[in-house]
């Protein structure tokens, strides 16, 4: 059985270990891109990419659900001179598991950890 972690220190962890993971398996490329989401786009002075996928993050704590943002997309469409899509993008609350905000980590019995979004009704 999966239980979410909400304790902000564990998210914080786990988010640590996502990001040590993804930094391992990908090299870092310095250059400015651009990242486009639904209603707007950031740019970002370096990113982890291979030659099949991008992933990059970031802390946002500004907003009305503060999250971990983190998004994916592929590497055979990055481009210095427009925006970059997304293809998944997975938003993990700074505490606690508010519905707005459909990412989570969990952890099982054997203590193992997990990414993943919950699947709703609309």
């Amino acid at each position: 059985m999966l239980n979410a972690i909400t304790k902000p220190s564990a998210i914080r962890k786990a988010q640590k270990l996502l990001q040590q993971i993804l930094e391992k398996a990908l090299p870092k490329r310095e250059r400015t891109y651009t990242i486009g989401y639904q209603g707007g786009n950031m740019d970002f002075t370096s990113l982890r990419a291979n030659d099949r996928i991008w992933y990059t993050h970031k802390t946002i704590g500004e907003e009305s659900t503060p999250r971990h943002w983190n998004a994916f997309g592929l590497a055979k469409q990055l481009n210095l001179s427009t925006s970059n899509p997304i293809a998944v993008e997975i938003n993990i609350p700074l505490e606690g598991a508010p519905r707005r905000v459909a990412g989570l980590f969990a952890v099982d019995t054997s203590n193992e950890r997990f990414l993943g979004i919950e699947i709703r009704e609309l």
